[in-house]
This record gives C-alpha cells, structure tokens and sequence, in this order.
C-alpha cells in the first residue's frame, strides 16, 4: 500500500535537522533569498538526504495549530505519527507550519524547527507543502 499526505508535527520534528550550522549552506532566508522562493535542492541536504527543511518556504502540517505539544492527549502521543486535531481543511482553523521561510530573519530566528500558524484557507507565497510518500509492506 502506498499513499501520500502532508507531513504531520512529530514526522516533521523526526526529520528537522538541517543539515549544517551555516545557514547559507542550507536555507533561504532573508540575507540570501532576493525575497522570492527558489527551487528545491540549491542548498545543502540533511543527513536523510532532505532538502530545504530551513527557510525558502514555510510548510504546512497536516496537524492544527497548538500553542504547546504539552496538552497533546496521550493516545496520540503513544501513537507518534498522528496529526492532533481536525483535519478538515475547509474550515478557517489555523493550521501548523514548519521551517520558517525566505523572509524570516538568519539572526536565530530562520531555523528548521521554527513553528508557526496559518489559517488553511488562505494562500501566501511565503507557505508550500511537503508530500510525504508512505509505503507498508
């Protein structure tokens, strides 16, 4: 069986290291980017071979928005891979983003593990997504 979805937070939070501690090396942001969003592979990948998990966009997580993961209900986090919350998308919940985008500020802020939130309905060139392929044999 195989299908695709958007990632979740804690398969996001499994893949999150960027691959270096120079910025430059691995994501867009604001001192490098020219302030558009560049394709995918240009920077350095992670050690899982994955690209652009800093910077150039912000992406979106299957998951809704939640200010702490400490109120996350144990049967989801015995569970690990579930994305916590509604997931009907044609709502105006605020939705989860990772990774910080091409604007955000390389001073500490534009960081593989940033967190932010976005109501699903709307659409922002600074905001992609990530399709993760799942496979069970």
């Amino acid at each position: 069986m195989r299908w695709d979805r958007l990632s979740d937070a804690e398969r996001w939070r499994s893949r999150t290291y960027a691959g270096s501690n120079n910025l430059d090396e691995v994501g867009w942001y604001d001192n490098n980017s020219g302030n558009v969003t560049h394709p995918v592979g240009q920077k350095k990948a992670n050690e899982l071979g994955i690209y652009d998990m800093s910077g150039n966009v912000w992406e979106w997580c299957l998951d809704e928005w939640h200010d702490s993961y400490a109120d996350k209900p144990e049967n989801l986090k015995k569970q690990g891979n579930q994305a916590w919350g509604d997931l009907n998308l044609d709502d105006n919940r605020y939705r989860l983003l990772r990774g910080d985008s091409w604007s955000s500020y390389g001073d500490g802020n534009c960081r593989s593990a940033g967190r932010y939130w976005y109501i699903a309905s709307e659409l922002s060139s600074l905001v992609g997504f990530r399709l993760l392929i799942v496979s069970s044999s």
